[in-house]
């Protein structure tokens, strides 16, 4: 009885602590799943140029009209230099003849705003792409083989949007 007693007493003084503390603040306004290791990134996917830096995200595949319990996708905003970029431009053909619109959750909120002047949110949230995307196979690694990239800014910019399904 007395081991409970001592239990609920250090409950309710943490839970005091707790509420005396001021709320944290992030140091960045990026989300805790952004990630910037950019050897991680190149073990997910195929770099057709190095990238000089990147930022990017996983998650679970909830969009699709059955996804598997293991399928998922991947955004990268990344930049690989202009000259890469030109590279890529010239090898990837654009995907034309089709709108191109997607469930909101295409857009991240830790995008940069060039990237976002790119997409257009739809009456019903759903996004379209401004401009037509490109063939993103120069990317592809199992089991990461559907998606696309956009390219974005005056440098090496691209998003990078990759799923397994």
């Amino acid at each position: 009885m007395l081991a409970r007693r001592s239990f609920i007493a250090v409950l309710m003084a943490q839970a005091g602590l707790a509420a005396c503390s001021p709320p944290a603040t992030p140091a960045t306004p990026r989300s805790p799943d952004v990630k910037t290791d950019l050897q991680q990134l190149a073990r997910l996917v195929r770099l057709p140029a190095p990238a000089v830096k990147a930022q990017w995200e996983t998650a679970p595949l909830a969009h699709s009209s059955a996804p598997g319990p293991e399928d998922w996708q991947l955004w990268a905003v990344m930049d690989i230099g202009a000259a890469a970029r030109q590279q890529l431009l010239e090898a990837s053909p654009a995907q034309t003849g089709a709108e191109w619109q997607f469930p909101a959750s295409l857009s991240r909120p830790w995008f940069p705003d060039a990237l976002k002047a790119r997409l257009e949110t739809q009456a019903d949230g759903s996004v379209r792409l401004r401009d037509a995307p490109r063939d993103a196979a120069a990317f592809h690694s199992p089991p990461l083989l559907q998606g696309f990239w956009l390219p974005f800014g005056d440098g090496g910019e691209l998003l990078l949007v990759l799923q397994t399904r």
